[in-house]
């Protein structure tokens, strides 16, 4: 694996990603491209069933990767809920403005078509912060 798409990881394990997205095929693809990353990726289809999942990880959740608006929820509405329960937490909002996230929320943005490097670069930004703060 080439050195640029090798994640941060936390006391030897690979650090966890939460994708959150509706459409099946598209969250299957950004799981399968943070995995092959390094990251361990847990995936849901809306906001209800990803903030459980946060409340209920056993391991720090290091990266969410969701839209920055939808049908279920606003992506930053959701983030913010979800840094209430896994503090270290950032953001990767697709399709959202570059100057993304409200508040204490570490956000990034990524634009459609999703491009698996930019993906990797934003998610490795937000983790290597995690893991210094």
């Amino acid at each position: 694996m080439e050195a640029s798409r090798i994640v941060p990881r936390s006391n030897g394990r690979p650090l966890v990603a939460l994708v959150v997205d509706r459409d099946r095929t598209r969250r299957n693809d950004i799981c399968a491209q943070l995995e092959r990353a390094g990251f361990e990726a847990l995936a849901t289809s809306n906001c209800h069933d990803a903030l459980l999942i946060c409340r209920q990880s056993i391991r720090p959740i290091s990266l969410l990767v969701c839209s920055y608006s939808g049908p279920d929820a606003f992506g930053p509405d959701l983030a913010a809920d979800a840094v209430r329960l896994q503090p270290d937490m950032g953001t990767i909002y697709i399709n959202g403005p570059l100057n993304a996230g409200p508040g204490t929320v570490r956000a990034e943005s990524i634009q459609e078509p999703l491009r698996e490097q930019d993906l990797i670069r934003k998610a490795r930004i937000l983790t290597v912060q995690s893991l210094v703060c």
